[in-house]
């Protein structure tokens, strides 16, 4: 997950050098609140990139990957078993 923000934010922020990109990725992935300053420099791109990491990071990212995908199958066999009880 960092690493795809971080080539991402390579890409799109090309003032800002490779420790800046990522302590700011890593402080928002650990949600401590840190940052170099930049942050108000970033694109549009940049900042929405900051922001999933802040989410992912307060949240948990099995919780977050469980979120998208992998409730379907609790909830399928938890009917199964309620209508069969």
């Amino acid at each position: 997950m960092v690493l795809i923000a971080t080539i991402i934010l390579l890409i799109t922020e090309p003032h800002a050098s490779l420790i800046q990109i990522i302590f700011e990725i890593t402080s928002a992935f650990g949600t401590c609140g840190m940052s170099l300053g930049i942050t108000s420099d970033l694109s549009v791109i940049g900042k929405i990139i900051i922001i999933i990491l802040m989410f992912i990071g307060r949240v948990g990212l099995i919780s977050f990957l469980y979120t998208l995908g992998g409730g379907d199958e609790v909830r399928n066999r938890n009917s199964i078993i309620q209508r069969n009880a």
